[in-house]
Parts: C-alpha cells; sequence; structure tokens
C-alpha cells in the first residue's frame, strides 16, 4: 500500500529528473531507470486518481521553457509517445484503438526508426522559416531558432509552401560526429558528452550560435503540426512531400499488423549497430489520418502513435570493488566489479576501466553509483559517475605499486601500470598460452582458460614448449578430464 507521501516524494523525484534531462541536459539516470519511476507514478494514480493534478509529470510532456530563451508557444501539443516492450503490447494497443472506435479495422501502420535526439518544430509562414522550438512541456518550449538555421542543409525556405506549416521532427548527431566532438573537447580540457543526444540539446541551446554552426547537426522530419492551405489523406504522402521539400526523412514501412510490426522491430534491432546514428526502437502511427482525428488523444501522448523500444543499453549500478587484471603484456588493468545489472539482454557484472589515467578521468570509486553502457558486442564500460549519489563512505581505490598476481615491482606510466616480470609472472604465462592456442595463431581446439588454469597451477606446462610434451596420465588426473 503506497501512502500519499511516498507518492509526493516519487513525483518530485521525477519532475528532478525532467529538469535535468530537459532543462539543463544533465541526466543522471538511465533512460531505463526513468521509465521505471514514471511506470510506478503511473500505476499508482491509477490506484489513487484522487491525488493526480494538472501538473503531475504523467500529465505533462518533458521539461519547461527555460529563462534564458524566449517562450515560444505551440499552436498543437508537442505530445509524448506511449512506450511498448514487446509484440502482445502492440497487440494491445490495436485492440484499445478498436474499442476506442467501438469497431475492427483494417489496419495500416507506418513504421520507422526512433532516432535518438532532440525534438524540434519548425514553422514555415508562407514558406519562410520563421521559427524553430524545442518541444519543453509539449505546449511551451524555447525559442531556439538562432541555433537551428545553423543546421546544414535545414531549408531555409519551401518553395510554393502553404500559408502555414509546422514541421516537427529530430535534431540528431551521427555517432562518428559525435565521438570527434567529444575527443576534441577532451583535449581542450572541457567537460564531454554522455551521449550524442545530450551532445544535441546542448548544441541547439547555445546562446551564440557559432558553436552550434561547429557542430554537424542534421535534422529528419517525421511529423506535421498545425497546416494551413494543404491536406493530405495519409502520413506517408506527408513524408512524400517532406522529401519533395528537400528534408531528410527517415525510412518507412508499412504494416497490417502487431506480427508485421514485431517483424521490423526485429529487422531495425538487428541493424542497429551497423547505423551511423543511434535509434533507440520504431515508432508506430496509425497511416489514415482521418482515423487519427477519430483516436484523438490523451493528456500527455496520441492515441494513434506508441514506441515499441528496444532492451536498455545503458543502466545504472552500483561499484562494489575495484580489482586489477594483468594482460598478456603485463599491462594492469582496473575492472569495475559491479551490482549484476541487465543491459541489451545480458546480466553485465563486470566494466573494465581500460587503464589508470581513464579511471582518474572518470573518478570511479568504490559504492559510487555509474551509467553503465553496452552497445551490440562491446565489452560493457563506464560512462559517468553519478556523483549526486556518491555516498560518504565511497572509497578512492589505491593504485598498485605491484603485480597483484607475483608481487614484483611496477612500471607506472602517465597512463598505465606495468608488470615486466614476463613469463615469471603467472598470469602473463596464463594469457600467453591462452593467446597461443587460439584460432588465430596455433588453432588448438579445447584448451581454454579453465585448462590453462589447471596446467600451469599443477606444474604440468611451464614454457609454450611444455604443450607438445604433456603425460596424458596426467592429464587424466585433471578436473573434468
Amino acid at each position: 500500500m503506497t501512502t500519499r507521501a511516498e507518492y509526493d516524494q516519487l513525483r518530485s523525484e521525477i519532475e528532478r529528473h525532467n529538469r535535468l534531462y530537459y532543462d539543463q541536459a544533465a541526466p543522471e539516470i538511465s533512460d531505463a531507470e526513468y521509465d521505471r519511476l514514471y511506470d510506478r507514478l503511473e500505476a499508482i494514480e491509477a490506484e489513487h486518481p484522487e491525488w493526480v493534478t494538472p501538473d503531475s509529470p504523467t500529465q505533462v510532456v518533458g521539461g519547461h521553457a527555460v529563462e534564458r530563451f524566449e517562450k515560444a508557444e505551440h499552436r498543437l501539443p508537442m505530445l509524448s509517445l506511449e512506450k511498448a516492450y514487446d509484440k502482445e503490447e502492440i497487440a494491445a494497443w490495436i485492440a484499445s484503438m478498436e474499442r476506442e472506435l467501438g469497431r475492427s479495422v483494417e489496419w495500416t501502420f507506418t513504421v520507422e526508426p526512433k532516432i535518438d535526439g532532440d525534438s524540434l518544430e519548425l514553422v514555415y509562414e508562407k514558406g519562410a522559416l520563421t521559427l524553430a522550438a524545442t518541444r519543453g512541456d509539449g505546449r511551451v518550449g524555447e525559442n531556439v531558432t538562432h541555433t537551428v538555421r545553423t543546421i546544414r542543409g535545414l531549408p531555409q525556405s519551401l518553395a510554393g509552401a502553404p500559408e502555414l506549416a509546422e514541421i516537427r521532427g529530430e535534431a540528431y548527431l551521427e555517432l562518428a560526429d559525435f565521438r570527434e566532438l567529444n575527443r576534441k573537447l577532451q583535449e581542450k580540457g572541457e567537460e564531454s558528452f554522455v551521449n550524442p543526444r545530450n551532445l544535441v540539446s546542448g548544441s541547439l541551446k547555445q546562446k551564440d550560435a557559432r558553436v552550434t554552426k561547429s557542430r554537424p547537426l542534421k535534422f529528419i522530419a517525421y511529423g506535421l503540426g498545425s497546416l494551413k492551405g494543404k491536406k493530405f489523406a495519409t502520413h506517408a504522402d506527408v513524408l512524400t512531400w517532406f522529401s519533395s521539400l528537400r528534408f531528410e526523412i527517415p525510412e518507412v514501412k508499412l504494416c497490417r499488423n502487431a506480427d508485421e510490426i514485431h517483424a521490423y522491430w526485429e529487422e531495425q534491432a538487428a541493424k542497429r549497430d551497423a547505423l551511423p546514428h543511434e535509434i533507440d526502437g520504431i515508432v508506430v502511427k496509425v497511416n489514415d489520418l482521418s482515423l487519427r482525428d477519430q483516436l484523438g488523444a490523451r493528456s500527455k501522448s496520441p492515441r494513434w502513435a506508441i514506441a515499441y523500444k528496444f532492451p536498455a543499453r545503458e543502466e545504472t549500478t552500483q561499484v562494489q570493488d575495484i580489482e586489477w587484471n594483468v594482460g598478456r603484456s603485463g599491462k594492469i588493468t582496473p575492472v569495475a566489479k559491479l551490482k549484476p545489472v541487465f543491459i541489451s539482454g545480458v546480466t553485465v557484472s563486470n566494466a573494465s576501466l581500460h587503464n589508470v589515467a581513464q579511471l582518474k578521468r572518470l573518478d570511479v570509486r568504490k559504492r559510487d553509483t555509474v551509467l553503465v553502457t553496452r552497445a551490440g558486442d562491446v565489452i560493457p564500460y563506464i560512462v559517468k559517475v553519478i556523483e549526486a549519489r556518491r555516498p560518504e563512505d565511497a572509497e578512492i581505490p589505491a593504485i598498485p605499486s605491484q603485480c597483484p598476481v607475483c608481487r614484483a615491482a611496477v612500471e607506472v606510466t602517465e597512463t598505465d601500470i606495468l608488470c615486466n616480470n614476463s613469463f615469471a609472472c603467472p598470469a602473463q604465462f596464463k594469457k600467453a598460452i591462452d593467446h597461443f592456442c587460439s584460432r588465430a595463431t596455433m588453432n588448438i581446439e579445447g584448451l581454454g582458460p579453465e585448462w590453462i588454469e589447471q596446467l600451469v597451477e599443477k606444474g604440468l606446462v611451464k614454457s609454450l614448449a611444455d604443450l607438445y610434451a604433456l603425460d596424458p596420465a596426467k592429464l587424466l588426473t585433471l578436473e573434468r578430464m
């Protein structure tokens, strides 16, 4: 049973995270963690509708207009999207629309990748770009016309345009450009950005548009706000019109049911890592605009669209310890032992910190709360420490003065710690055997780390040559032989 005090505390926490995310581009928690808080708030409000007020996070969209930018009111609200995480939830969404309409429908949906950027509304009056605004709280955003005008390839005027056209879309940054910009910021000693979305948001809200111009932002158009002087029958027709106006548009496919939508979701998930930009799911929309008008919207989201999300790639968790691993070359690497967390379909309990320089730059301490990411098959790594959640007893790790395995003195460079004890160091020797037996070298099948550990510990292998003189009788004494 949730008390009113617990509800108020949760609501305040979500409002704080909204300000950090939308107004300051400095989130302290992952999207997945935020979604869990938000889902809990929705569940509580379903049980206690008498507690809900118009300014609840479930009733408003995003952040609020910051004071240093002029406010820009949207003629039609820029609503957020309801989320789904599996095919059953997509089927339930379709069924809910049929209940709303009171009849079954031969559906056609447009499905498109959900690019992870910052939403914008571009207002064109008689063909001229007169305003660019952020989403803000969905009803009032920030006027960022001066920075949006610097986005390369963005049409400043529309040939043959109607009296009024509000074109909505996403400002985004390609991953290669994001990495290069972060590298330059780090070289200058400036703070880097956690992800492309935050960098885009920070770029749009620059007072000096020259800063924005120096960053290769892009814009992709995905929908309409108000429109006067032109009519369309379907969303697909709208996107075709956008393309004729020289806007970039998303790849779109037409689907008829939950099975086809899920198949497209799987297709996009499979090629996610090969894309030049980040996507975090797909967006499903009713194609027929007259049906959209009949379905209408809730206070925060349209009934006719839904975001079908991918599993989270980022999560927050706690550093339980920091250990030091010795590699084949003698490099001693700090590894964060994490409270297990589920990311991209895998339980993650370790994250490499790469070297001492990285450990110091991130300032990771034992018992810190950290943001961990895992993209595709990449080894999980720590993006940043959530300093606002650092406990008083957070422990700074001691830099080793000797090898944690062989106890030999170490060499300390600007970035690394090295054990120069070579094969006399058991850790280096075991890693050398593993490399020697690998498919890329001698391709010795069946001799993995567990066997190597036993062979070295029992003194059966003291050099690489010993691998070719092993006694079968002694091998039979090993565990699992």
